[in-house]
């Protein structure tokens, strides 16, 4: 008999915030975006919801341009059967499920400031969450 590890299945990924506001038509934003990027998380026995919210704005001129996007994962948890291995919950709500999410909020990102009037779209960095979450950390 084969042993079962810990599994999660992203159920769902909802949009639960969207802000874009932009002060001039056609402000091209600087070089110099300011990218926050905030996680959290609600876990219970059978599920995780994972939140990840991100607010750009433009370091040299931050009142021409408010962007921010919230989006949510709802995944489920299959436990491993006795011998599997388990993957630690929280560890994957602080990594993996933010790195699951994130591609969806650069998108929603670059979608909004592209068919805004801006010269050329904001494209998010991608980001390491495990890098991310060790400087949060210490």
């Amino acid at each position: 008999m084969s042993k079962e590890n810990t599994q999660f299945r992203l159920n769902r990924v909802s949009l639960v915030k969207s802000i874009f506001e932009l002060k001039t038509i056609g402000f091209q934003p600087s070089d110099k975006l300011s990218v926050d990027i905030n996680t959290s998380f609600n876990a219970s026995d059978e599920s995780i919801i994972v939140f990840v919210e991100v607010k750009v704005s433009d370091s040299n001129q931050p009142e021409e341009l408010t962007l921010a996007v919230r989006m949510v994962g709802e995944f489920s948890i299959n436990k491993p059967s006795e011998g599997g291995t388990k993957m630690n919950v929280e560890q994957f709500a602080k990594v993996n499920g933010p790195a699951i999410i994130y591609p969806y909020v650069r998108q929603v990102i670059r979608h909004l400031t592209l068919e805004s009037s801006m010269p050329s779209p904001v494209i998010l960095p991608i980001v390491n969450f495990q890098a991310f979450q060790q400087k949060r950390d210490s």
